[in-house]
């Protein structure tokens, strides 16, 4: 792997402040690893980090601690959105990670507002909170 100095979350750190896309080329890779080879290098270091992190949410979950963690990838058809699911959760105990994915909308969700198919697959204190920041509250 290429040392740029970056520490292996700093590598995968989103930019802050306000970022406007249509000043991003589309061709460039702003953020993380720029090859595979170093994106694979980087995801071993931080397995070990999420692997940790998972066993202390679990932890902190059976002492009574609602915590969670949402991860919500959004993008069109084959933009990689399975290959982060299969790498970076790969990794982690499957007893704690719970996987729901959004297709075309079936007969009986299209009866319903369209959230309602995603709070049946997370809990409701979450299922709140993304109603909530949908509705600009």
């Amino acid at each position: 792997m290429v040392d740029d100095g970056l520490a292996p979350a700093a590598r995968f750190a989103a930019p802050s402040g306000h970022i406007d896309l249509a000043e991003c080329d589309s061709a460039t890779m702003p953020i993380g690893p720029h090859n595979k080879s170093a994106a694979k290098a980087a995801l071993i270091e931080l397995s070990d980090r999420l692997v940790g992190l998972q066993a202390m949410l679990l932890a902190q979950g059976k002492s009574g601690n609602p915590g969670r963690v949402l991860l919500i990838l959004q993008g069109m058809d084959a933009c990689g959105k399975d290959g982060v699911i299969k790498h970076v959760l790969g990794g982690l105990n499957p007893a704690g990670v719970h996987v729901a994915s959004f297709e075309k909308p079936t007969r009986e969700e299209r009866e319903h507002h369209f959230l309602w198919r995603i709070e049946r697959q997370v809990p409701a204190n979450v299922a709140k909170e993304i109603i909530a920041k949908q509705n600009g509250e």
